[in-house]
């Protein structure tokens, strides 16, 4: 990733201007796939509207595989704090924008479905134990567990997915929210991307100790607006089973991927939680 503030200067007028434009490298040759997905976001109704803000894209640099984009204004503040006196009101905020996105209607040749989730699954089974040994029977029984709910989830809806939903994607500035880092955007169900934040959320309670009561209250409420903002109804089943698969898939293999030594006593910690989804009666947040 490359960050560069670039100062125009229009010929004509002498008028200055100063900008900041991203690069990023885009893996497995799919740049110009991706490039072409940002500029149907980009040319979409609804962000012609306001309700929709994505990072504008620029060019794609075939020769050295990087996706130029525009700045967007704004801090990721939820990132840093789920407990301010404002973080209901952006929650809200957020569910809409991820609903906006949702629904926007564009085209993506990028898909992913319950088969692609059982897949990382069974690699998860292969892998985790070998990094994490004591991961090894909660991981069996919740994995095994899982792949026959799966079988059993209902048609699902489809939907335009950010891919990598997470708060740190967020930039707010005011009211205003722009969703970044939308290079793995393809199709699907929509609670496989909720279900991503669910499990990001929750890691990044676990890191930082906030109580867990607190982050499904605040899961709460993002799902309550986000079932406000889309024309399907929330499916409790497909919502809960994403959100133990990316605990698994994603939050439990980032600390080995990432070789993070310190965190790799959160693995267990992730595994048995994925197994408890959706957690006590009382405490469940959809």
């Amino acid at each position: 990733m490359v960050r560069a503030q670039v100062q125009l200067e229009r010929a004509r007028t002498g008028e200055k201007k100063a900008i900041v434009v991203y690069g990023k490298i885009v893996k497995d040759g799919r740049g110009a796939d991706t490039f072409a997905i940002m500029q149907r976001l980009w040319d979409c109704d609804a962000r012609k509207r306001g309700s929709l803000r994505v990072a504008r894209p620029l060019v794609y640099d075939d020769r050295r595989h990087m996706l130029w984009q525009a700045g967007v204004p704004g801090e990721p503040s939820l990132e840093d704090d789920l407990t301010g006196p404002r973080s209901r009101a952006l929650l809200v905020n957020a569910a809409t924008a991820v609903a906006a996105l949702h629904t926007a209607g564009v085209y993506c040749s990028r898909s992913i479905d319950t088969a692609d989730a059982m897949s990382r699954l069974e690699e998860m089974r292969r892998i985790l134990p070998r990094i994490v040994p004591r991961c090894r029977e909660v991981l069996e029984s919740v994995v095994n567990r899982l792949r026959v709910e799966g079988e059993r989830l209902d048609v699902q809806p489809v939907a335009v997915l950010h891919g990598d939903l997470r708060l740190r994607h967020m930039i707010f500035d005011g009211d205003d929210i722009s969703l970044i880092d939308v290079d793995a955007s393809c199709q699907g169900s929509p609670w496989q991307d909720i279900g991503s934040l669910a499990a990001a959320m929750l890691f990044k309670g676990m890191l930082t100790g906030t109580p867990t009561p607190l982050i499904e209250e605040c899961l709460a409420t993002f799902c309550g607006q986000y079932a406000k903002s889309v024309p399907w109804p929330t499916s409790t089943a497909a919502l809960r089973w994403h959100t133990s698969v990316a605990l698994i898939t994603e939050r439990a293999l980032r600390p080995v991927t990432r070789l993070q030594q310190d965190n790799l006593e959160r693995v267990v910690e992730l595994v048995e939680l994925a197994s408890r989804i959706p957690g006590p009666k009382g405490s469940s947040w959809c």
